[in-house]
């Protein structure tokens, strides 16, 4: 795994168990003999960026990733998407 110091623990549609803390976030799968396959995310950014102090799980199963320095990321298939909004502001005079 890419931390030994666990923040968030979340398990997604498919039984895999996804686990947020300092240095990044982890994807556990199971397979049916009970072998496990660890996908890391972050590993090769620096550990206090991506301290990951949030992992979710909302109602139409998607996986997110929240970051205190970094932001929200979404977890899309393998691969991890950081979510970008633009913002107006309006000021009335």
């Amino acid at each position: 795994m890419v931390t030994n110091i666990i923040k968030s623990i979340a398990v997604d549609s498919k039984d895999n168990v996804l686990i947020g803390g300092l240095g990044g976030a982890s994807k556990l799968e199971f397979n049916q003999k009970q072998k496990v396959n660890i996908k890391n995310y972050f590993k090769d950014r620096p550990l206090v960026k991506y301290n990951i102090s949030a992992v979710f799980k909302d109602s139409n199963n998607v996986c997110w990733f929240g970051s205190k320095t970094r932001g929200l990321y979404r977890l899309d298939g393998d691969k991890i998407k950081k979510l970008t909004y633009l913002i107006e502001i309006c000021f009335i005079l």
